[in-house]
């Protein structure tokens, strides 16, 4: 009976540490490289509204906590947790900073050049310009991809760069092993990643400036490997095609080029081959800057500084009916007085939309159920107050928790146990036979007509403007003067 009594105290006892080593296997690969947001605006630390803060999303709500350190941010933002939601670094484009607010060893000097050489203390000026992937079969190892900015005359963005980090050294700190790899010259639009097919690797998307050429690279783990190059076939009419960005969907299904002043284009996206088809061309509509899928790919945000309207995705085949969720109240944030407008976005662990007001403002606005059509996605101006001052841009963030393309040619890796941490999307054959791919169709565009308000023609002439009712006081405090003048007359 007692040996029969120890036998089974220590299969209990292995089984609960073989329970926690896999549930702390498990846990490893849950995938939270974007749990914590490294932002604000100067590090001017005498100015209240000056300095850093960090978005955790290890809590729920976030937790917001002020940190010092004193780089600043004029555009280009990149920060990288690890898959435990630690952070690990982060960059302004000039710099990196490891975990301690420090320079981490070789992190300076980042994308050089005359405008790097300028803005050495002040930040990389170019938003949008930086993403952060694992690099694939190789442990504590990331890849930075970024663009410059050069001019010749006009500015355009190039070269592609990658930078590699290593955290395996100085303790954890990390190091740059690799800095500033040219990977493609040109002149491109914003560069996004999305996780393979076989949930393993990564590819790089991107779009080479006023032409129909979309470029594909696919990193694994021998490397980023040169460009897929493909023609869409058609070419924006109104450049420079650089004042749009470009998205992927959270299930990497569907990829979004934009441009403000000519329209945006959907394609459908390929996990497996990099390949791109089923071109959607929607005409401009109110000056369209900024555009969001919801955490469930079905729908499209589309916005500009005063308004924010929403796609449905799956009715593209028919029509777009742009939905008015909500125009900007122009709400005045501390002093001076900077007023909240509707601008660049992005996804938050927590499955909600945090977007920029375009201005330096201290309030970021929040779509809190983003998979809901209309207004009961529930978008928040000024949602979201935060302790400093936030320069405009925002984080180009893939979807890390992305996995394999079930039932896909690719879906060939095992990854993880349970596949935990991972959402998995369904391949769907039918979407890629090579008639589909050919197809290049004008969606006409359609506002809504629940939303009799419309948008405001300008800013100036907008009743909700607190410039415009400050104006419109004096003069009418003018008026009276001026009548009471020649009254007495």
């Amino acid at each position: 009976m007692l040996v029969w009594l120890t036998c089974q105290f220590f299969i209990m006892r292995n089984t609960t540490l073989l329970f926690l080593f896999l549930l702390q296997c498990m846990v490893s690969f849950a995938q939270k490289h974007d749990y914590q947001w490294i932002m604000g605006y100067k590090s001017d630390f005498s100015n209240p509204y000056f300095g850093k803060f960090v978005i955790d999303f290890n809590f729920r709500p976030p937790r917001i906590d002020t940190i010092r350190t004193n780089m600043n941010f004029s555009g280009f933002q990149v920060s990288c947790c690890d898959s435990s939601g630690a952070l690990l670094f982060y960059s302004n484009g000039v710099k990196i900073y490891n975990k301690n607010h420090q320079l981490m060893e070789n992190g300076n000097q980042l994308n050089p050049g005359s405008l790097a050489d300028w803005q050495l203390d002040k930040g990389y000026s170019l938003g949008y310009a930086g993403l952060v992937v694992p690099a694939p079969g190789k442990s504590n190892q990331y890849y930075m991809i970024h663009v410059g900015l050069e001019y010749t005359g006009s500015y355009k963005v190039n070269p592609l760069y990658y930078t590699t980090v290593d955290m395996n050294t100085n303790g954890g700190l990390g190091k740059v092993v690799a800095k500033n790899v040219v990977l493609d010259t040109g002149d491109f639009t914003t560069t996004v990643a999305v996780k393979h097919g076989n949930g393993r690797d990564w590819w790089i998307i991107t779009a080479v400036a006023n032409t129909g050429l979309q470029k594909v690279y696919l990193i694994d783990p021998s490397g980023i490997h040169p460009a897929l190059v493909q023609d869409i076939g058609t070419v924006p009419a109104f450049p420079p095609e650089s004042a749009g960005l470009c998205f992927v969907s959270p299930n990497g299904n569907y990829y979004t080029r934009g441009q403000a002043i000519d329209g945006i284009r959907i394609m459908d996206f390929n996990r497996c081959t990099g390949e791109l088809g089923n071109l959607r061309f929607i005409p401009k509509n109110n000056n369209m800057a900024g555009w969001i899928y919801s955490p469930d790919s079905r729908f499209e945000f589309i916005q500009n500084t005063r308004f924010v309207g929403q796609i449905d995705i799956e009715e593209l085949d028919a029509h777009a009916y742009l939905d008015t969720i909500v125009h900007t109240d122009y709400w005045p944030d501390h002093f001076p007085p900077f007023y909240t407008l509707t601008g660049w976005s992005m996804m938050g662990p927590d499955q909600k939309v945090y977007s920029n007001s375009i201005v330096t403002t201290a309030n970021l606005n929040v779509t809190n159920s983003p998979n809901l059509p209309g207004g009961a996605c529930d978008f928040q101006l000024h949602g979201l107050i935060v302790p400093r001052y936030i320069d405009a841009p925002c984080f180009n963030l893939p979807n890390y928790r992305l996995g394999a393309w079930e039932n896909s040619p690719c879906d060939t890796i095992p990854l993880v146990l349970g596949n935990f941490g991972f959402e998995t999307t369904r391949y769907d054959a039918a979407r890629w036979q090579p008639e589909t791919q050919k197809r290049q169709r004008t969606i006409p565009l359609f506002q809504d007509t629940q939303n009799k308000a419309g948008e405001p023609e300008s800013r100036e002439n907008d009743p909700l403007n607190p410039l415009t009712r400050l104006i419109q006081s004096m003069n009418a405090e003018n008026a009276k003067e001026n009548k009471e003048i020649d009254h007495d007359k």
